[in-house]
């Protein structure tokens, strides 16, 4: 499976500590994690207070935003990364 980071994902990767990036690093070469399915073709993986929202697709996967907890479930956020999945 091919992972493709957005732009903003990746400077937002940069804010993990380095045990949080292997994580999510480790879910990027093995597609598992504690994930869940948030909307109609986005998914959210849990790394301690992060969340990771990606879209997938058959053989790649689009990861979209790494956000604090706090600022995960807003309903904005939400509505973006959806709008975002439509540009895909």
């Amino acid at each position: 499976m091919t992972v493709l980071w957005s732009p903003r994902a990746k400077k937002e990767l940069q804010e993990f500590s380095k045990e949080k990036r292997d994580i999510v690093v480790e879910f990027d070469e093995k597609g598992r994690g504690d994930v869940k399915n948030i909307a109609e073709g986005l998914w959210r993986l849990r790394v301690g207070e992060y969340r990771v929202y990606y879209h997938q697709e058959k053989y790649k996967t689009y990861v979209l935003r790494v956000t604090h907890r706090k600022h995960a479930y807003r309903e904005s956020l939400i509505k973006a990364l959806r709008h975002e999945i439509g540009e895909i």
